[in-house]
């Protein structure tokens, strides 16, 4: 995986996250280098921040104010089956290609920031995850705000999904967050 941009800070951080989820990323800025590395391998994506070069491969563009778990959702949808795509937690579905989110039989609707915190919850399912790894993920790469944000909008996605239900949204004590299927 290629990842083009002029900017070496969200090269760098594309790079990473890209890199933190086990694809091999790998980085450069536009120009001379960038015709070289694509003349010398076979990338099966390449991520640009504009898309004023031709590339013979999936070519995924960068939107101003992207979140680096939408690049990562982003690069996993021009690699996967749709079939495979369904994030399950417990009776919790959600469907990150088409936005749609499902506790048992009930959809529920959900703001874009709510979306994608829940999303980057299920994709770590189980797992702790620090409030500020969460803030980097879900909030644009150039958020200044507090980090108390990831708490209030955990408080958010709690009254939608865990109402009248079994809690999957759990905290961890002077941590952060996870999600988990209920008994586990």
């Amino acid at each position: 995986m290629l990842v083009v941009a002029d900017d070496e800070v969200i090269r760098d951080l594309a790079r990473q996250a890209l890199r933190d989820e086990g694809y091999d990323a790998h980085g450069t800025a536009a120009g001379a280098e960038v015709s070289a590395m694509l003349d010398a391998a076979a990338w099966d994506v390449v991520v640009v921040d504009d898309g004023g070069r031709e590339i013979d491969a999936e070519v995924l563009i960068l939107e101003h104010g992207f979140t680096l778990d939408e690049l990562v959702v982003r690069v996993e949808a021009l690699l996967c089956d749709r079939s495979e795509w369904t994030l399950r937690v417990g009776d919790l579905e959600l469907d990150p290609l088409d936005g749609d989110v499902r506790r048992g039989t009930e959809r529920l609707a959900l703001t874009p920031t709510e979306f994608r915190l829940l999303r980057f919850l299920m994709r770590h399912r189980g797992r702790a995850l620090a409030k500020e790894r969460i803030l980097a993920n879900v909030w644009p790469h150039d958020f200044n705000g507090d980090r108390s944000v990831v708490e209030t909008y955990v408080s958010y996605l709690r009254r939608k999904i865990d109402r009248g239900r079994e809690p999957l949204i759990h905290t961890v004590r002077g941590y952060g967050f996870t999600i988990r299927p209920p008994g586990s």
